[in-house]
């Protein structure tokens, strides 16, 4: 049946729906923070400032051991990342491993909201520098905003570093191609 539609066209079953909606809104449910694999251990690489994680003491390079009753030790950082995604509000308990002891954390998973643009600052005297990591929603608009800010501070020109970014909404992406080109201009 997709066959027939443009090559864009892609079919997501339920179970990847999550991460599609993650994809698109910059918004998930979960405990607000990076992990990484380090040494075939799954660790915290930064728990987000005033989220679920770093309100309860997790810290840095705690190695996570365990989601509810679910053992994490040879699972990959995709595996422990669904674990720990879940309704916002819903509770989850997350055991580490900090140096040699164990700890547990009860916690309630969080509406977690991922910035499009990540740096917005001052290269030099005359050139601004905006970092965007994703075309999820109101991109164009964190985009505009940071634009608006580096003019303030005496940018003429601007770098805007897409470098990793994996895409998102074509929409936003034709928003942030109106902050910088003349209009009635052929985007897409």
């Amino acid at each position: 049946m997709l066959a027939s539609l443009d090559p864009y066209t892609i079919y997501i079953p339920e179970e990847d729906l999550e991460a599609y909606r993650t994809m698109t809104t910059g918004e998930y449910g979960g405990i607000g923070s990076l992990i990484g694999q380090i040494d075939n251990k799954i660790v915290i690489t930064m728990p987000n400032e005033d989220f679920p994680a770093e309100k309860a003491g997790i810290k840095i390079g705690d190695e996570i051991i365990k989601v509810d009753s679910v053992n994490t030790i040879g699972k990959n950082t995709d595996e422990v990342s669904k674990l720990l995604k879940g309704s916002p509000g819903t509770p989850i308990k997350i055991t580490v491993k900090r140096q040699d002891k164990e700890l547990n954390f009860s916690l309630n998973r969080a509406k977690i909201i991922i910035n499009n643009v990540t740096y917005a600052g001052m290269v030099n005297d005359d050139i601004g520098y905006i970092k965007l990591n994703e075309f999820t929603t109101n991109a164009a608009s964190e985009v505009k905003n940071a634009l608006i800010k580096l003019k303030k501070a005496g940018a003429t020109k601007v770098i805007l570093d897409v470098r990793g970014n994996p895409g998102g909404i074509l929409q936003e992406a034709v928003g942030i191609c109106n902050i910088f080109i003349p209009k009635n201009q052929k985007v897409v």
